[in-house]
């Protein structure tokens, strides 16, 4: 089995301090990858003078390939189960690459043993959350071990790192791209004017009912006159069927509807340059976060809420015990057309980076 399983503590750092070229693994969904974002920012600070190169799935690459500070962003496009010939052979390039350092920051069974096809002589892991997954305990050298569902996932990943020596920065920094948003077609002069509706999620559970969302809709257009809409979704014929639902429902139409046509580096560019982020509990919302586009959001409650709800007074976020009538439908339309009113008008009022506590309503 190899060397004993070694937890890291706080000399870690001063362990690996002269690294000159690290992988950090950054799996998991859109949500995962961006909150991930201030722990890739806080490795280069303490590697001022390393390569460092990043594994990530295709949908993230798009994402931090905008990272400053990462020389080489290496999309992944490994299963859960099964490899084939290109993983073989991406593995194989891994081993070539001949690592100093290699940072999991995700624990899955699957990353863990990509790490271990490194062969870095320094692999950092973290114990996961389940008990099912036993690769954190044969693959990595060292083991971080940090409390899951108490905080924010981008404060566990930078805490993380803080306790075993590392020097963090929990700031989002992504990089505006003018070109993406030239290409989606909307007039310059709408930059920071319009509202971004991105209505549906993974689970129709964690979506706003029909009804509600195009009452939403509606009170938004006599509120807010001077803010037109813009709605995206993706590609599945679930959220398509849904999304021509809601337009023929509402009376006012959207000045642009992008029906599963927006890339990811495409879906940041229409969020950074929003006056508002509309969402339900999916990855966008935690691009707006990202970007510093105030947001409001609806979730349901669950025991790892806290780990992905948006904090600060840029952003609100209603919360609603279960899903009813098709979808969560605890909300009332006013209130949720009134938070975006008050988001919008505070916005300008709150200097970057000092936000406060978040901001939670229970439905």
């Amino acid at each position: 089995m190899g060397a004993p399983l070694r937890i890291a503590d706080a000399g870690f750092f001063d362990s690996v301090r002269h690294s000159r070229k690290i992988l950090l693994i950054v799996f998991g969904g859109l949500g995962d990858i961006v909150h991930q974002v201030p722990a890739l920012r806080s490795v280069r600070l303490n590697f001022p003078d390393a390569r460092i190169e990043v594994l990530t799935p295709a949908g993230g690459a798009d994402i931090l390939r905008g990272l400053e500070g990462i020389d080489r962003v290496i999309p992944h496009f490994g299963r859960q189960a099964g490899w084939n010939w290109s993983n073989l052979k991406q593995f194989w390039e891994l081993f070539r690459a001949r690592y100093d350092l290699c940072i999991d920051f995700w624990g899955s069974n699957h990353s863990s043993l990509v790490a271990l096809t490194t062969a870095a002589p320094a692999r950092l892991g973290r114990r996961p959350s389940g008990e099912s997954k036993i690769g954190w305990r044969i693959c990595p050298t060292h083991v971080a071990i940090y409390p899951y569902l108490l905080e924010p996932m981008y404060v566990q990943w930078t805490s993380m790192l803080e306790q075993l020596g590392f020097r963090v920065d929990r700031q989002f920094v992504l990089k505006p791209d003018p070109e993406r948003f030239a290409a989606t077609g909307i007039a310059p002069g709408l930059r920071g004017r319009y509202i971004h509706l991105s209505p549906n999620a993974g689970d129709p559970a964690r979506e706003l009912a029909l009804p509600l969302l195009a009452q939403v809709v509606d009170g938004l257009a006599r509120a807010l006159p001077d803010h037109p809409l813009v709605i995206s979704n993706a590609a599945t014929p679930r959220q398509q069927q849904y999304l021509q639902d809601l337009l023929g429902a509402i009376r006012t139409p959207p000045l642009r509807v992008f029906a599963g046509s927006l890339d990811i580096r495409g879906l940041m560019a229409l969020i950074q340059n929003a006056a508002l982020h509309l969402s339900a509990d999916s990855g966008p919302v935690h691009l707006a976060v990202a970007a510093g586009t105030p947001s409001v959001s609806w979730f349901l409650k669950n025991p790892g809420m806290l780990e992905y709800l948006p904090e600060g007074a840029r952003h609100f976020a209603f919360v609603v015990d279960e899903p009813r009538g098709g979808g969560i439908s605890g909300i009332a339309a006013e209130d949720i057309v009134a938070r975006c009113v008050e988001k919008l008008r505070r916005a300008a009022a709150i200097p970057a980076g000092t936000d406060p506590a978040p901001a939670v309503e229970a439905g």
